[in-house]
């Protein structure tokens, strides 16, 4: 049986951890990340209807793309093209996760919890979560009625409100009414759906890794408390297993949410580069500029976000490691020292943190290797842009 795990039965209404985040566990369902009830069919059903209608929304998107090349009436500026892929390519990751929430994610960030639950068991390291029930229920809440008025405002910018839609009216939908209201409808059901599966992305990797964070800042206040006193071996092998089950916690919180960080990191990075030589080799408008300039922003934002969350993740995991650099060895017993040498050097051995598909965990160093490659490549793309 691994360290952290109990092979008795983990129970939902008693775990203090699904308890005190229970309230962004429900925002996550209702994007179908996440599943509430017990494997049960209503659940299930849920799941699958969200499914086939973000497909549904999907197969639209798609069908729009296919009349702008089938001379409609109101055609999109080709300078838009770039942006309108990556809208879509956005809301193809958003599918992926709601298939990853049929089964993957579920089964992962219960396991997630059950670990935090293990963890807190013991008093020694016990660790207050009363409060996050609270500034979670606040998050939801907050996001919810974000969302919301994000989908009520993409309403009143489309038709009935305005000029017709681009690429709607086109030799295959002239004179058919239900084409112009399912637009109407599928739009802000589209914002919707990825900006409500974002934040759920982004806000469960930041609470859940909260929590593992903030084991980390309890074994170094433990570690800090060995700068004045005298160090035992008993002591020292406590914060040393305590250590290494939530290093075992963070890597299961990795597992959970890699692929999900790897086709952020990677879409993002893509479409950025993209969009920024579409605005310096091609001669746009004002308006098509600040489309194009507002998909990039939203998208460093989204990646700006991911890599300041993981490289302070594996900030706090080598607090333990910079501690240790102070303990007096004159207080110390030969067996001690030689306890601590060792445990100093596993930590130094172990990369913790977000990996990008387990090829390298993000740390600082990452953020500058980023907004280094972005610089160059800028750089490259003015001076070889056409003219």
């Amino acid at each position: 049986m691994k360290p952290g795990c109990d092979k008795d039965v983990w129970q939902k209404d008693t775990s203090k951890t699904y308890q005190s985040i229970k309230p962004f566990l429900h925002f996550m369902a209702i994007f179908g990340l996440y599943r509430i009830g017990r494997g049960s069919h209503c659940s299930t059903v849920l799941l699958t209807a969200l499914v086939i209608l973000q497909v549904a929304i999907l197969l639209w998107c798609i069908a729009k793309v296919i009349w702008c090349f089938n001379g409609a009436d109101v055609a999109q500026d080709e300078s838009l093209t770039v942006a309108s892929i990556t809208i879509l390519t956005q809301f193809l990751v958003c599918l992926l996760t709601l298939i990853l929430g049929l089964r993957f994610l579920p089964v992962r960030i219960n396991k997630f919890l059950k670990m935090c639950d293990n963890l807190m068991s013991n008093p020694f390291f016990e660790v207050s979560i009363v409060h996050y029930r609270k500034r979670t229920m606040t998050f939801s809440i907050i996001a919810m009625v974000a969302i919301v008025i994000c989908a009520i405002f993409v309403i009143f910018i489309n038709p009935p409100f305005v000029s017709d839609f681009a690429c709607v009216r086109s030799p295959v939908t002239q004179n058919r009414p239900i084409i112009f209201w399912l637009n109407t409808t599928i739009l802000p059901l589209l914002v919707f759906f990825v900006l409500g599966n974002k934040i759920s992305v982004h806000g469960s990797l930041f609470i859940l890794m909260a929590f593992v964070k903030k084991e980390f800042s309890r074994c170094n206040d433990e570690f800090k408390k060995l700068l004045d006193s005298i160090p035992t071996e008993k002591k020292v092998q406590e914060i040393k297993e305590r250590y290494f089950l939530v290093c075992q916690l963070c890597e299961n919180l990795d597992a959970t949410f890699n692929p999900l960080d790897a086709c952020i990191m990677f879409l993002n990075s893509l479409w950025i580069c993209t969009q920024i030589y579409t605005i310096a080799s091609n001669p746009l408008s004002f308006a098509s500029v600040m489309f194009n300039c507002s998909f990039i922003i939203i998208e460093l934002v989204e990646l700006s976000v991911l890599i300041l969350q993981g490289a302070s993740l594996n900030q706090e995991a080598k607090q333990c490691l910079e501690t240790s650099k102070y303990l007096d060895g004159t207080k110390m017993g030969h067996k001690t020292i030689a306890m601590v040498t060792l445990f100093a050097e596993n930590m130094r051995s172990t990369e913790v943190g977000l990996s990008f598909m387990k090829l390298f965990i993000i740390k600082k160093s990452t953020i500058i290797t980023i907004v280094g490659t972005l610089i160059s490549y800028i750089i490259v793309v003015i001076q070889f842009r056409p003219g």
